[in-house]
């Protein structure tokens, strides 16, 4: 069975900076924004972060997915329709 991720850019306010948000079926997290990296890499490290603890409490390894086998994660995650975020597939 395959889930969709969505993660979207959380504009910073007068207590919290910047962050991503990452849904999926199990939950929502936030994560901070890294300076050091750019819009894609900071959507990728959030999702792939996600994607660990959720692994790690279900006692399953989900992994993003693509149509390819053996292709690279990144190839594979989407701008959202509405350009607010990226999204993925993982299994």
């Amino acid at each position: 069975m395959a889930f969709l991720i969505v993660s979207k850019f959380i504009a910073p306010t007068d207590t919290k900076g910047s962050r991503v948000q990452v849904k999926s079926w199990k939950r929502t997290t936030y994560f901070n924004w890294d300076h050091s990296l750019n819009v894609e890499l900071n959507h990728i490290r959030a999702i792939r972060e996600h994607i660990a603890r959720i692994s790690e409490e279900a006692g399953r390894d989900y992994k993003i997915v693509g149509d390819v086998d053996g292709a690279p994660a990144y190839e594979f995650m989407g701008a959202t329709p509405d350009g607010s975020g990226r999204s993925g597939i993982i299994r």
